[in-house]
């Protein structure tokens, strides 16, 4: 396999046998770089994943200079994100049965509630007897 490492319009760019190639993590020439896609080495701080360090480096955060090279001791170690922590599922399912239970006594209420405001007072249609209704005036 024929590999090159050559600056072509300002860019050091990586071909194996002669084309292009994202390779990650490379050594040559006594130094190492990382070739991101297209072929291109970068600079400055990049993260190289463990899928991309081909056995040269460990996963997390290095350095590179202007000269697309490694610079040493540049090493970040990588940082899990927090992420929100999850609900239970006994959790969900605890507060879907206390929900349902609220909307089935909110449910009982309003029909009790219902009954008991339909049925008539003891008095209903039996006018007291102060009660005098004049038959000639309209409402």
């Amino acid at each position: 396999m024929k590999r090159s490492l050559a600056m072509e319009n300002g860019e050091l760019i990586y071909r194996e046998n002669g084309r292009t190639r994202h390779a990650g993590v490379i050594k040559y020439k006594g130094s190492i770089y990382y070739i991101s896609s297209e072929g291109r080495a970068v600079r400055g701080r990049h993260v190289v994943h463990k899928s991309m360090s081909n056995g040269i480096l460990k996963h997390g955060s290095y350095k590179f200079d202007d000269e697309y090279k490694l610079i040493k001791g540049s090493y970040v170690k990588p940082q899990r994100i927090k992420q929100e922590k999850h609900m239970s599922k006994k959790k969900r399912r605890l507060i879907t049965i206390v929900g349902v239970i609220l909307c089935i006594a909110l449910l009982l209420f309003a029909i009790i509630y219902n009954h008991l405001s339909d049925v008539p007072p003891e008095n209903a249609g039996k006018p007291g007897s102060d009660v005098v209704f004049d038959m000639n005036n309209d409402i």
